[in-house]
């Protein structure tokens, strides 16, 4: 008799335990899955993932992302992430120039806005650029490219010394580092989805990144470029 009560109470034990192991098992797959098509998750094309091809992400040549030639990313001058503050505003850098020919000339700005970009440009800083010949490396998908070489740099706006406290770091110093620096840029009618796009040769990898999105009139020659990069600190 005692062993036939044991016997039952084990049977009893193994069927409760059943539905909680399957509930645990579905809460594992329904959350954190790195094989569904969740936002966030590493293996599907969600916005925002690190393993796909959308812009924002760090793992592709999306204009924007962090592991391009980006001019405001952290490997030149004035790049983000390098100062701070307790307000948020946007930061992005955005370019116009007369391309023709083979010849380029034009400038290249670094802003902040404030209030979360609906708010005053609280920095600006102008870089002046003209070209002084061809890329080393040719960019093969452009329909031009360009050596630029930055002539001059100087402050548009500078509220309470902004440019150089936000997350921009852009303190006189910095700016400086800008004289003389070259830069290879090119120009795609229309990049794998993205329209069209300026390109920018980094010296890291060793080939042509998107950076921005842009626009290019072939009559006049007058091209532009705008590239919000999201929230910094101030």
């Amino acid at each position: 008799m005692f062993h036939a009560w044991r016997f039952l109470f084990a049977i009893v034990a193994v069927s409760l335990a059943i539905p909680q192991l399957t509930a645990c098992d579905s809460d594992k797959e329904s959350s954190g899955d790195d094989d569904d098509d969740a936002a966030g998750d590493d293996d599907d094309n969600a916005p925002g993932d690190d393993d796909d091809n959308a812009p924002g992400d760090d793992d592709d040549s999306a204009p924007g992302d962090d592991d391009d030639s980006n001019p405001a990313d952290t490997s030149d001058p004035g790049d983000s992430e390098t100062g701070g503050g307790d307000n948020v505003g946007s930061c992005g850098f955005s370019g116009e120039a007369t391309a023709l020919a083979g010849s380029y000339e034009g400038t290249q700005d670094f802003y902040l806005i404030g209030d979360m970009g609906n708010g005053d440009e609280l920095c600006r800083v102008r870089l002046d650029m003209m070209s002084v010949g061809e890329p080393e490396t040719p960019c093969g998908e452009c329909e031009w490219a360009v050596l630029l070489e930055v002539a001059s740099a100087s402050v548009v706006t500078n509220v309470d010394d902004i440019c150089a406290t936000s997350d921009l770091g852009l303190d006189q110093a910095a700016i400086d580092g800008w004289i003389g620096k070259r830069l290879a840029y090119g120009y795609i009618a229309e990049f794998t989805g993205h329209e069209s796009v300026l390109m920018s040769f980094e010296e890291a990898s060793g080939g042509w990144d998107s950076i921005s999105f842009a626009e290019w009139d072939a009559e006049s020659g007058a091209f532009s470029y705008n590239k919000l990069d999201g929230f910094c600190w101030y």
